[in-house]
């Protein structure tokens, strides 16, 4: 049984050569096809979320997918996307109508999607009215 702690052992990626951290288009897309197969896939990008991975392909959402949706910049500092709102990095571009506010912080706001369990931080401030996602 895959757990939280040790989910890497059963993941895709262990067994392949593919580098998930290259900048070339054909690397990324076949490390993305890995990941879409992948049966650990939700903890991996989970994993991500909480350590607020900058870089890398994780759970089939590449570096801009993970920064956009934590509204951070490569530096890990506070940052508004112009690509488009904040979505759930598993569910895809359509998941905003899942998106729920958990907690509002000054400067950041914890984000659950409530069809897929994924939750994170993102670093900015959604309005009670949820219209800047």
């Amino acid at each position: 049984m895959t757990t939280q702690s040790n989910w890497a052992e059963d993941a895709s990626c262990q067994n392949t050569t593919v580098d998930f951290y290259s900048q070339d288009t054909t690397e990324k897309k076949l490390a993305k096809a890995i990941c879409a197969e992948c049966p650990v896939r939700q903890l991996c990008l989970q994993t991500a979320l909480d350590n607020k991975e900058r870089f890398g392909i994780w759970g089939g959402a590449d570096e801009i997918e993970l920064r956009k949706d934590m509204a951070i910049n490569a530096k890990g500092e506070s940052h508004v996307s112009t690509q488009g709102k904040i979505r759930c990095p598993y569910c895809g571009p359509l998941s905003t109508k899942y998106l729920k506010v958990v907690a509002r912080h000054r400067t950041r706001t914890d984000i659950e999607c409530t069809n897929c369990g994924i939750h994170w931080t993102a670093r900015k401030l959604i309005n009670k009215r949820g219209t800047n996602w």
